[in-house]
């Protein structure tokens, strides 16, 4: 192991890591939507008058479609910010999240989209794979992207999930439609695909 590659790595790893952790955790807009896309689908709900759901209301609506409890988080009028949940404290989720996703309704065509951006900490492991070993970072990298990609299927599956039942909660969210004004509350600042 070479003694520049392991200072890199660890340079990386107490930099990094920390503050990825840190943006998840406090669901920072920036996190959720700038980054690397490793995920998006789209669902057509063809419900436009109706009013999007509330973080509160997609929390309850998705918390028995997947294994992982999910935390939502407004980061627009019409874009939530999603991850697992932390719990007492420290970070505590059965596998290692690849991706961090964002749920964004559009009024306008009716759709429903989820975008998966990378995680960056596998950067991190696989930077110190290649950085600190002086022989067969290949296999190791291998076995690592094995890994990671067995991750990727299971949240695969599960913003697929979450898609569909975000879609069938704003069908089903029947609350009035109506601002205080009167008129039919809309944004028009959601990015298009």
């Amino acid at each position: 192991m070479s003694t520049s590659g392991i200072a890199i790595f660890l340079v990386l790893f107490y930099t990094i890591i920390p503050l990825e952790v840190l943006l998840s955790w406090k669901l920072n807009r920036f996190y959720f939507t700038i980054g690397l896309p490793l995920f998006k689908t789209e669902v057509g709900c063809g419900v436009m008058s109706n009013p999007v759901p509330s973080a509160e209301q997609l929390t309850e609506a998705l918390s028995h479609a997947i294994s992982e409890k999910m935390v939502f988080s407004p980061i627009g009028s019409h874009r939530f910010a999603f991850r697992g949940r932390f719990k007492a404290g420290y970070f505590h989720v059965p596998y290692l999240p690849v991706m961090h996703g964002s749920l964004l309704f559009d009024p306008l065509t009716g759709q429903v989209r989820v975008d998966g951006l990378a995680n960056w900490y596998p950067f991190v492991v696989l930077a110190g794979v290649f950085f600190s070993s002086d022989s067969a970072p290949i296999p190791w990298g291998i076995f690592f992207l094995l890994i990671f990609l067995a991750y990727y299927i299971v949240q695969f599956r599960w913003f697929r999930a979450i898609t569909k039942h975000a879609a069938t909660c704003w069908a089903a969210n029947k609350e009035t439609a109506k601002g205080a004004t009167g008129e039919l509350e809309t944004d028009h600042d959601f990015p298009k695909s």
